[in-house]
């Protein structure tokens, strides 16, 4: 079983990844043999590789009580939580379709993709 049940000792969260064709507009991640985030990038300009962070996390109630003692209205994953977490963070990685939307460039673009697999 692959998934967040079946992650490493020590992992409190589990992360999707995917394969992107523009990894400079993408947090990139490098793993360990077990899946685990070793290195992550968030959106640079030369990244290590083209591995991205989905962005969908499934976490141990533990992570609610380091947001808690933050004590901030609002977190930012990519920069105040996933940094924290390196080695701590198991994937699941997903061979079918995902994009970042971000820009309304790639909102566009899945969006004609939405209506080519005849989501929309």
């Amino acid at each position: 079983m692959v998934g967040h049940q079946s992650r490493p000792a020590g992992c409190e969260m589990t992360m999707i990844t995917y394969t992107t064709s523009s990894p400079e507009t993408c947090g990139i991640v490098e793993l360990d043999e077990k899946g685990v985030v070793q290195t992550f990038q968030e959106k640079v300009g030369y990244p290590l590789g083209n591995l991205a962070n989905g962005a969908v996390y499934i976490r141990q109630l533990g992570i609610f009580n380091f947001l808690k003692d933050l004590q901030k209205f609002k977190i930012g994953s990519s920069t105040e939580v996933l940094p924290r977490y390196i080695g701590r963070i198991h994937t699941f990685h997903k061979d079918f379709y995902h994009r970042y939307i971000g820009t309304m460039e790639s909102y566009l673009a899945a969006k004609q993709k939405a209506k080519s697999l005849k989501f929309v």
